[in-house]
C-alpha cells in the first residue's frame, strides 16, 4: 500500500504540473495574441521628395515628424503644423491638422497647400527602411518621402 500511495502522489504531482504548464502557456499565448505591433513610424522624421509625381527641392524646410504618442508635427514650408495620426497595419490616417497662419511668397504657399492636402488624403503607407510612400484610398501615390533622422 505504501508503494501504491507513492505512485498515486507521483501521478498527482505530474497532473498538477501539467495543469500548471497548460495555464502558463495559455496565458503567454493570450498575451502574444493581444500584443499590439510597434508603430513603424514612431520617432521618425521625413521630408517629401515628391508630391503627386512632382519633385520637391532638397532645400525646402518641409518635413513631418511622427511621435511615439500618436502626435504628428512639422513644417509645411511656411507654417508649422500639428495633429495626430493613427496606424493600423498599413493603414494611416491623420486628424485635421492645425497650422500657424503666416503668409509667405506664393511658391511656398503652393507647396504648403499641396503637402498638407497630400497628408490629409493619405489612407495607407509603405515603408522601406529610409523611404516612405503615402497613398490615398484608391492606392494612388500621394507623396514619396525620405527619412531625415538617423537614430
Amino acid at each position: 500500500r505504501e508503494g501504491d500511495m507513492r505512485v498515486m502522489n507521483s501521478l498527482l504531482a505530474v497532473v498538477a504540473l501539467a495543469v500548471f504548464v497548460a495555464i502558463v502557456a495559455g496565458g503567454i499565448a493570450r498575451a502574444q495574441a493581444v500584443a499590439v505591433p510597434p508603430d513603424p513610424l514612431a520617432g521618425s522624421e521625413w521630408r517629401p521628395v515628391e508630391i503627386r509625381a512632382e519633385a520637391i527641392d532638397d532645400e525646402t524646410s518641409v518635413y513631418v515628424r511622427f511621435a511615439a504618442d500618436g502626435k504628428v508635427s512639422g513644417s509645411s514650408g511656411c507654417n508649422r503644423f500639428f495633429g495626430t495620426y493613427k496606424i493600423a497595419g498599413t493603414e494611416l490616417a491623420f486628424s485635421a491638422l492645425a497650422t500657424t497662419r503666416k503668409a509667405c511668397p506664393e511658391p511656398l504657399m503652393k507647396l504648403e497647400g499641396r503637402f498638407l492636402t497630400a497628408l490629409q488624403e493619405t489612407r495607407s503607407f509603405e515603408r522601406d527602411r529610409t523611404r516612405l510612400v503615402l497613398r490615398n484610398g484608391a492606392g494612388g501615390t500621394m507623396m514619396r518621402l525620405a527619412q531625415t533622422d538617423w537614430d
